[in-house]
């Protein structure tokens, strides 16, 4: 289902895309699966295929399943650098100092807690005004 909402059970292609996923008994999980693409049956839509998505595991364009994403950021929140990656090691998930820097980087911001405030400047001629900062 692309961006215009259409089904679609015309496939086009598949792939295999392969995962990393949380570890189980300190062995790496390496999930492997056959993705379809399929046509868009809407003419007016601007993709002509799209890829199916597993709700809950998949994104697009992602080398990890959701959860493992999920697992190393906490890690990269607490242990981001050398530290971090040294801990996803011993849990099986072996990543860069680097890509725990990313991971974080990618976070959404946090909501600002900033108030509006009030300040009072001086107009080149002398005269005061108010304006508002955000």
């Amino acid at each position: 289902m692309p961006g215009c909402g259409a089904l679609s059970q015309r496939r086009h292609s598949h792939y295999e895309q392969r995962l990393s996923d949380t570890a189980v008994g300190n062995q790496e999980v390496l999930i492997h699966l056959r993705v379809h693409r399929f046509w868009c049956p809407n003419d007016a839509c601007d993709k002509k295929t799209f890829a199916e998505q597993v709700p809950g595991l998949t994104f697009r364009y992602g080398r990890r399943s959701i959860t493992a994403g999920e697992a190393l950021g906490d890690i990269a929140l607490a242990l981001v650098g050398r530290a971090g990656a040294r801990l996803a090691e011993r849990l099986a998930a072996a990543v860069s100092r680097m890509t725990l820097t990313r991971l974080i980087r990618n976070l959404p911001a946090p909501p600002s807690r900033l108030r509006r405030c009030w300040a009072w400047t001086t107009s080149p001629c002398g005269a005061a005004e108010s304006t508002a900062r955000s």
